[in-house]
């Protein structure tokens, strides 16, 4: 359980564009976070987060709530599903936007993993996937393969798509 308060400062040197056609000014911004957080113990079989966040954003306020849900089936395999809901009011603009996941875990052994991410962004109305595999080949060197993909809903095209490959070695000297 916690209970804290988290202060932030930002530069914006040219007006930035958090909303289309309602950008934030240039200038200095303080804001702070009220949290309010808790969370069980996730070496059980099953656990749970909530977290609630009230507090000032740029020019106006923000509230935000966040939680999960974990469930760890035999020692192999987990499923994590999460929701956040936020809601900002600016001077200029106003709105709501909510992001909804799963991410799945399968450990093969302790050498080689698969994780995958899916999520929907209600703002954006975007559905996102990641999908990594981890091999590690000898202590501190490994293998990592992951896919991207961004897809707009309701548009017949896949709005991005990455593959990355990344390979470590620790050298002996």
């Amino acid at each position: 359980f916690e209970i804290a308060r988290e202060w932030y400062f930002e530069r914006l040197r040219e007006p930035y564009p958090l909303r289309p056609n309602a950008p934030l000014p240039a200038g200095d911004y303080n804001f702070a976070d009220n949290l309010l957080d808790f969370a069980s113990d996730r070496s059980r079989r099953m656990s749970a987060n909530i977290r609630y966040t009230p507090g000032t954003y740029y020019d106006g306020r923000k509230k935000s709530i966040q939680g999960g849900i974990r469930v760890q089936a035999p020692e192999h395999l987990a499923a994590d599903f999460t929701y956040s809901y936020e809601r900002v009011k600016l001077k200029r603009n106003s709105f709501t936007a909510s992001v909804t996941g799963l991410k799945v875990s399968y450990a093969f052994n302790t050498r080689s993993y698969l994780d995958v991410l899916l999520q929907y962004n209600s703002e954006r109305k975007q559905l996102s996937s990641n999908i990594r595999f981890r091999l590690i080949h000898r202590p501190l060197s490994d293998l990592i393969l992951v896919f991207n993909q961004e897809k707009d809903v309701g548009a017949s095209r896949v709005s991005n798509n990455n593959f990355i490959v990344k390979y470590t070695y620790l050298f002996d000297f």
